[in-house]
């Protein structure tokens, strides 16, 4: 059965990682398709690499989406990375038009200035590709940033609005919605 991405959307005050979260509930058996885990705050939240997702609490989207991978072959990786980097910058460029680019794998800038970053981790299960996890890292309403952090910006420098990052997050799974479609349509 096709579940919609957000057809559940776990909303979290403080969580370790979304990542983390998710699959966790996977490997429980308590996860399916589509499954959404948002923090307002990660006190854990991981990047590429092992580094750490740094974000203001209440002030960025930090969510981790559950794919069902099972009918997709191990060597399709890099399209569902395509497919969630093409999703998100639909949603970005709705927002805020643009310069808007993906530094491959995994890295959203607008310009020269990075904006926000995806983290995919798969779960295999009997030699399967079974499963995908893929964190959105989004800076949404963050003014400063660590002075170690090179080229940050949030959407709010960019337009000078300020965002709902909850609700923004659930628009971002419409375009993810449409993505997955066009992923699996082939």
């Amino acid at each position: 059965m096709y579940h919609p991405i957000a057809h559940t959307f776990h909303e979290f005050t403080t969580i370790d990682s979304t990542n983390l979260h998710a699959m966790n509930q996977i490997h429980a058996g308590l996860a399916t398709h589509g499954e959404v885990f948002f923090a307002h705050m990660q006190v854990s939240g991981r990047g590429q690499r092992g580094k750490q997702w740094w974000s203001v609490s209440g002030q960025n989207i930090a969510m981790s989406v559950v794919f069902d991978t099972s009918k997709l072959n191990i060597s399709q990786r890099f399209r569902l990375s395509a497919a969630v980097a093409l999703a998100v910058l639909d949603g970005l460029k709705n927002l805020a038009p643009g310069e808007w680019s993906v530094k491959w794998p995994n890295d959203l800038y607008f310009g020269d200035r990075k904006a926000g970053g995806i983290l995919i981790e798969t779960i295999m299960q009997g030699g399967k590709w079974s499963y995908a996890v893929a964190g959105i890292g989004l800076n949404m309403n963050q003014h400063s940033f660590p002075g170690h952090l090179p080229n940050p910006v949030s959407l709010r420098q960019i337009t000078q609005r300020s965002y709902v990052c909850a609700f923004e997050a659930r628009a971002f799974c419409i375009f993810l919605d449409h993505r997955w479609s066009q992923l699996m349509e082939g």
